[in-house]
């Protein structure tokens, strides 16, 4: 079925419903969205980070323990939270292409979650959560690392080049 803006047309051309509708999605989209490897090792990372990791180093001190306990999941914060984030987008109709996230995307959802996650949510939950602007680092770190990988920090088409 073909989906289009405007006016949907009955199958002898006159016009049946005004309607507004998704823009056409790609049959071989070039983002995997929930099946994306960086995605997929993030949630890998982070099941084994809950599940053994830290149980394996919670008498440990140092760097290594640091960093598994409090700064792992921070690091995954955008490629484990984007990915479904742009597939609710696509599939309502809010994200109009089927490529790998922009850098757009990704600055803008680091500001929000680290917004988020270290200003208003320990403000709101009170119990449970610390704001903690340490891990600021971590998010970026993850973001930096998955942004590259996805190719969202690639020179911009049409950009001029300095050759």
């Amino acid at each position: 079925m073909h989906r289009s803006y405007g006016i949907r047309r009955s199958d002898a051309g006159k016009p049946s419903i005004l309607m507004k509708t998704l823009p056409p999605q790609n049959k071989n989209p070039t983002y995997q969205y929930l099946k994306d490897p960086v995605f997929l090792m993030s949630v890998m990372l982070y099941m084994a980070n809950r599940i053994i990791l830290k149980p394996l180093t919670a008498n440990d001190t140092g760097t290594v323990h640091e960093f598994i306990h409090w700064h792992l999941n921070d690091f995954l914060c955008i490629p484990f939270c984007l990915p479904p984030l742009l597939f609710i987008e696509r599939t309502m109709g809010l994200r109009y292409h089927d490529g790998p996230p922009t850098r757009t995307e990704i600055v803008g959802s680091l500001i929000i979650w680290i917004g988020f996650f270290e200003w208003a949510a320990p403000l709101l939950f009170r119990r449970g959560t610390v704001a903690d602007p340490s891990d600021i680092p971590a998010y970026i770190g993850g973001a930096i690392l998955c942004g590259l990988i996805w190719g969202a920090f690639r020179p911009m088409a049409g950009a001029a080049s300095s050759s």
